[in-house]
């Protein structure tokens, strides 16, 4: 079984971080590069702890041989290609299946006699006719999680891409420092600073990791389910508010109560009606954190809505193992 899915990099762009620094002697340089130049990476792993060699896409009309000055192709297995947007498309999703997945799985599949099982998201770069044509017609099954799942079920966003994404943010922010910022960050640096970074996040560890925390090597869907925190019912609500607050208003009540010419079936009502407003409060408050929950992550949804994964048609054109095919 195999896990593919693609990485978005702004490759001068740092994860959080935070920076220490006395007010007399501030760093010099910026704390960031700024360079919004998108890049794709698309990664695939196998379930025996190895990885297949990555693709990435640099956003361009075509692939310049400067941005791989650094790439040894004798050391570092890569493919290489260009879009408009630095985004996967169609041509590239189907390019990625016949050069890079069936080129690279096929020996282990009995040189193509056994099946496959290819698990992927519902992106249309890959879930198209030609891609799934071409997976049925040489023996490829092609397994699509369910929408907004993959956090949960894809072993790639479990236990690699965070990882992979703060161990480039430490390259890049060392860069940045030996520079003193003055140097700017191109495409022809994105590889020198990606390569480490792939090579320590895409370990036999964290990629046998990602299956079993997936539940699916060994195969056990608990452990997903165990992650899944428990929503709390309107029971459990009711519980907590009586368990914080009945005892301190059934103080109060009795003090109210002492020495009053109120009824004891009235002094019931009172303290009933009382116990309900409680409980009440206690839900309508849990719901209002809940909602306001909600909005701040409405909030940062809409400030990232600028990023629209919108795809051009270009050249197919990829490189690897010192082969340049088209």
């Amino acid at each position: 079984s195999y896990n593919m899915d693609e990485k978005g990099f702004l490759i001068g762009i740092l994860n959080k971080t935070r920076r220490v620094y006395s007010s007399t002697n501030k760093p010099k340089g910026a704390g960031q590069d700024g360079n919004r130049s998108w890049i794709t990476v698309i990664a695939a792993i196998c379930q025996d702890g190895t990885s297949l060699p990555p693709t990435i896409i640099y956003q361009g009309m075509a692939l310049q041989d400067s941005w791989l000055e650094d790439w040894q192709p004798e050391d570092q297995e890569a493919w290489f290609t260009a879009t408009p947007t630095g985004w996967t498309n169609d041509e590239v999703g189907l390019s990625w299946l016949i050069k890079v997945f069936d080129r690279s799985t096929k020996r282990k599949a009995r040189n193509g006699r056994d099946w496959r099982l290819l698990l992927i998201d519902g992106h249309g770069s890959h879930l198209n006719i030609p891609f799934i044509k071409y997976a049925l017609d040489h023996k490829i099954i092609l397994a699509a999680y369910p929408p907004h799942s993959t956090h949960r079920l894809q072993p790639l966003d479990v236990s690699l891409f965070s990882p992979l994404s703060v161990y480039y943010s430490q390259n890049l922010n060392t860069h940045l420092y030996l520079t003193q910022g003055l140097s700017g960050i191109t495409k022809r640096d994105f590889f020198r600073l990606f390569w480490p970074a792939y090579i320590r996040a895409f370990s036999k560890h964290n990629i046998l990791s990602g299956w079993r925390k997936v539940g699916l090597l060994p195969f056990d869907p608990q452990e997903v389910l165990r992650q899944i925190p428990k929503r709390l019912d309107a029971r459990k609500l009711r519980e907590v508010a009586d368990t914080s607050s009945r005892g301190l208003i059934n103080s109060m009540l009795s003090q109210a109560f002492a020495g009053s010419d109120i009824t004891p079936e009235s002094q019931r009502k009172i303290s009933s009606t009382i116990h309900q407003l409680s409980t009440q409060n206690a839900i309508l408050n849990a719901e209002i954190s809940g909602l306001r929950a909600t909005v701040g992550l409405e909030k940062k949804k809409r400030k990232c809505a600028g990023a629209d994964r919108t795809t051009g048609a270009a050249e197919i054109t990829c490189e690897g193992e010192g082969e340049k095919v088209t």
